[in-house]
This record gives structure tokens, sequence and C-alpha cells, in this order.
């Protein structure tokens, strides 16, 4: 009879559940894994929250920056508001003012001539109709009354613009409004034009009626 002596060992194929716990673990230390970490501990955590930081904090200083400097060109003028309350006038050069939307920016070109044109028919002092074409050159004078004081002062311009010329015409003959009165009934438009803006604080000055 034969001795048979046990190692203690086996010998058989490794089991397969302990060569997958074994890949798993590999896979877990080559990613940096090793289980759930606490939450709002570890050195990347703390990092990862550094940098948005410092992300968040650049692009606020950009929109500071962008914001609150800007540059007049020597025909503008720019009225600031803060909150939609009048500030400030500034003119030609950099100026600073409170990032948008605390504060806003409207810019007025106060020397520009521009023309307003409108065209009428009207009745003359001695009962004669007439066409009149009407072209109507103003500049935005006072930047913070054109802002303000008024909705729409171009239109506003029309509106009194039609109504100074008809009671001009109306006390004019038709000889007059065809021939050597014409220049007389421009002038006496314009400074009726003037008045009445004047008085509604448009900010306008009318320069010529045409």
């Amino acid at each position: 009879s034969g001795l048979i002596l046990s190692s203690g060992k086996n010998d058989g194929p490794p089991d397969l559940d302990e060569v997958l716990r074994r890949f798993q673990k590999k896979l877990r230390s080559l990613f940096g894994g090793g289980g759930p970490r606490p939450v709002g501990g570890g050195a990347s955590g703390g990092s990862a929250a550094i940098g948005i930081g410092s992300i968040v904090l650049g692009l606020l200083i950009i929109w500071i920056l962008t914001s609150s400097w800007y540059l007049n060109e020597p025909a503008e003028r720019s009225v600031i508001t803060r909150f939609g309350k009048y500030v400030k006038t500034t003119g030609e050069g950099f100026n600073l003012r409170m990032p948008w939307p605390i504060d806003r920016r409207e810019v007025v070109n106060v020397t520009e001539v521009l023309t307003y044109p409108a065209k009428t028919r009207m009745l003359t002092q001695d009962e004669a109709l007439v066409d009149i074409n009407l072209a109507v050159q103003y500049r935005r004078a006072d930047p913070v009354k054109f802002a303000f004081n008024v909705r729409d002062p171009e239109e506003t311009l029309g509106e009194v613009s039609g109504s100074a010329i008809r009671e001009i015409i109306g006390q004019s003959r038709l000889e007059s409004v065809l021939g050597v009165g014409r220049q007389e009934i421009s002038v006496r438009t314009k400074e009726l034009v003037q008045r009445t803006i004047t008085a509604y604080n448009t900010g306008i000055e009318v320069t010529s009626v045409n």
C-alpha cells in the first residue's frame, strides 16, 4: 500500500468570481477609483471648485470692464440713467459708468443736421389751394431734453411744422407764396416752429425751413 501526501494547495483552475474581483480592483486603481468618496471631501473636488470659481471671477471682471468704459465721439453726448433715473451727461472721450444693467446709456449726436420732410395742401389768404413741400432741418441740441421730455421728438416736430406752415400760408396771398414772399414765409415758419417746440422742451434746434 502506498502513502498519499497532501500539500494542502488547490491545484484546480482559479475561481471565476475571484478573477473578476481582481480585474475590477485593477481598473479602479487605474482610474482613481477605490469606492465612493465622502461628500465634500477629496483634493480633486476642492481643485475643481477652485477652478470653476476662477473662471466665474474672470468672466465677472471682463463683464465689468467691457460694460463700464465707453468712448464718445466729438459730436456725441451720452445720457446715463441709473435704474431709469437720469444721472449725468458725458461728453467727448473715454468715460466711466456702472456696468449694465445698473446704468444705461443713450447716445445723442448734437451736431448732426437732420431733415424732416412733409407734404401738405392748404388754402391761402385769398382762398387759393396750394400744395406745399416742406423740409425742416434740425439738430438735437439738448440731449437730456431730447431723451426724456417728449415721447417722440421727431413726430412732435412734424406736427408742429405742419401746423405752423398752415398758419403762415393762411395769412399769405397766392402771389406772395409763389413769388417774392417765399423767403419771408420760410423765415416766419422757422421762427414759429422753434418757439413752439421750445415751449415743449424737446431739445431740438431748427436750423432752416425750406
